[in-house]
């Protein structure tokens, strides 16, 4: 037998013997104290978030305690299966028509270009400097420059030219005043003084035909490079021509669509 005592009470034991001295029978009571009363709990709705699952996915319903055993805080998550798509609906009738829009344009306007290196790529920027009804389109090519291309073979020899006219006759050398000078420093014109001018004559005549050599490859290598500028110049103009006509396309095919949308 177990008896409640009250909370604070120490625990009781009480045996009875309601036999004989023979035959026992012990009862047994047990008085037990109650505990002491806890602490208020309570109980918060959280957070309720969901997540649509495909359609043959079953629903599930996670919760959550974010808070404490005393304090719950019970957070909810629905995962709902999406449903499976209908049939399509009957059409709904034609609504007005609209007002008419007004007329768009399109203008070419600036055109610029910018030489890239060789390693660069080619590169075309569109921007509008107008409005989405009046478009001014702007339009910058950045090209890459060309490789230099290989030195070309040496063209052959030209026609030797005609011989000039005779220049005025000189005025008579005073072949005393040179005797003179050529006394008055000591000096002896021999064979080998006149070789060593000549030959001194023949290397300045050399370095200067060298000089003059380099100088038309020069010329030669500039002129090859001009050309190849103007053939660049011309592959642009052709593709801006063909650009215009492009666009010249489009600006057609604009007005005929407004016509149509207008009819």
């Amino acid at each position: 037998m177990v008896n409640t005592l009250s909370a604070g009470s120490s625990a009781t034991l009480s045996i009875v013997n309601s036999g004989t001295s023979l035959n026992n029978v012990w009862n047994m009571t047990f008085g037990l104290p109650c505990g002491s009363t806890g602490a208020s709990s309570s109980i918060t709705l959280g957070t309720i978030s969901t997540e649509t699952l495909s359609s043959s996915s079953s629903a599930l319903v996670t919760v959550t305690n974010s808070g404490t055993i005393n304090d719950a805080i019970f957070n909810m998550k629905f995962q709902i299966p999406q449903g499976i798509q209908g049939i399509q609906g009957i059409q709904g009738i034609q609504g007005i028509q609209g007002v008419n829009g007004t007329s768009a344009t399109i203008t070419l306007g600036v055109i610029t270009t910018e030489t890239l290196s060789s390693s660069s790529s080619a590169l075309v920027t569109v921007t509008n400097s107008g409005t989405i009804n009046d478009a001014i389109f702007n339009m910058k090519f950045q090209i890459p420059q060309g490789i230099q291309g290989i030195q070309g073979i040496q063209g052959i020899q030209g026609d030797k030219g005609e011989t000039g006219a005779k220049g005025d006759n000189g005025v008579d050398a005073n072949y005393a005043t040179v005797a003179a000078m050529i006394a008055a420093n000591d000096v002896v014109i021999t064979g080998s003084y006149v070789l060593a001018i000549s030959t001194a004559i023949t290397a300045a005549t050399t370095a200067l035909e060298t000089q003059i050599g380099t100088l038309s490859t020069a010329i030669t290598a500039l002129t090859e490079r001009v050309t190849a500028l103007e053939t660049s110049t011309n592959q642009l103009n052709i593709k801006y021509n063909n650009l215009a006509s492009d666009l010249d396309a489009l600006s057609t095919k604009v007005t005929a669509i407004k016509k149509k949308l207008i009819i």
